[in-house]
């Protein structure tokens, strides 16, 4: 199992290519990331106007414009973070209001959760998918955890935005602090 979750963090971690992205802008992680520091054995808080989310290191910020169907590209911004231990991200859009019209929270959720999961290869992770919720806005999660490292994958819609966070690494209880510091503003 180990090799499995090695090869996901491999594949999360070049989750930037992966995609077939029509465009990709380098954002300076200064510009899109407050810090505000912690006494949590060097974890830091990082967010946007929208969002708080508590990381071991400096994430590095990112946007990438992809065409997910005819007429339709949407622009995910990324805040990822990796060592030598792991890797952690949150990616989030903002989804069209006509994208929106005529679907429910769940298929919202189920659309994004199949483009997030087979553009990173990893559509086996559906059989562990479970419902979740963060402060009324449903989400789904999907977590392998091994005596040798864990992964947890997240989804959430809060409005029109899609919330992905991803933390792979030998220590489940930074992947656990890292799902679980994720805070709306």
């Amino acid at each position: 199992m180990k090799l499995k979750i090695l090869t996901i963090f491999a594949l999360l971690t070049s989750l930037g290519s992966t995609l077939p992205v029509a465009a990709i802008e380098t954002v300076n992680p200064q510009a899109n990331a407050e810090v505000i520091l912690l006494s949590q054995g060097g974890w830091r808080e990082y967010g946007s106007e929208r969002f708080t989310i508590r990381m071991p290191g400096e994430p590095v910020s990112s946007r990438n414009s992809e065409e997910i169907d005819e007429g339709l590209t949407l622009t995910f911004n990324e805040m990822t973070f990796e060592d030598n231990s792991g890797a952690y991200g949150v990616i989030y859009t903002d989804l069209p209001s006509n994208y929106m019209q005529g679907t429910n929270a769940r298929e919202v959720l189920n659309d994004m959760s199949a483009l997030f999961l087979i553009s990173t290869q990893l559509e086996g992770l559906k059989e562990v998918e479970k419902p979740i919720d963060l402060k009324g806005h449903p989400g789904l999660e999907y977590r392998i955890s091994e005596e040798e490292a864990a992964l947890v994958l997240r989804l959430y819609l809060v409005q029109q935005r899609v919330y992905f966070l991803f933390g792979v690494s030998e220590r489940e209880n930074q992947v656990n602090q890292f799902v679980n510091s994720f805070n709306l503003r």
